[in-house]
């Protein structure tokens, strides 16, 4: 495995996501998910393939999607639909808050997002 946690035998998208193009859950790029306490790595580590594996490692603090997809090198839309698939398995959650009273993001967590891309780049 390399350094990101990601096995370096890439599958198409599609047989990732099992077919699927959009997440039941609808994902902001700034949404910030985590892993669950009771979603431990090691429960997961024989059954979960390991894009979702990697994505847990990935969120043991509140994490934007962009980031994790970065950190992942997974496409934006598999991640999304990953991470949708955690959060119905009850592994992970997201946090809410972080916009401001306008419905914006948060212009720190904008900041953060862009660091954490050009980290993994």
């Amino acid at each position: 495995m390399n350094p990101h946690n990601v096995p370096s035998i890439r599958v198409p998208p599609y047989l990732i996501t099992e077919g699927r193009t959009t997440p039941d859950i609808v994902l902001a790029l700034e949404s910030r998910v985590q892993r669950l306490v009771g979603g431990s790595l090691g429960a997961m580590a024989g059954t979960a393939m390991p894009e979702k594996a990697a994505i847990l490692a990935a969120c043991r603090l509140p994490t934007p999607v962009a980031e994790i997809a970065g950190r992942t090198r997974l496409p934006i839309q598999v991640t999304r639909i990953l991470i949708s698939d955690l959060i119905d398995e009850g592994l992970m959650a997201v946090e809410t808050g972080g916009a401001s009273a306008n419905d914006r993001p948060d212009i720190q967590l904008l900041e953060r997002v862009l660091s954490g891309l050009r980290e993994n780049r």
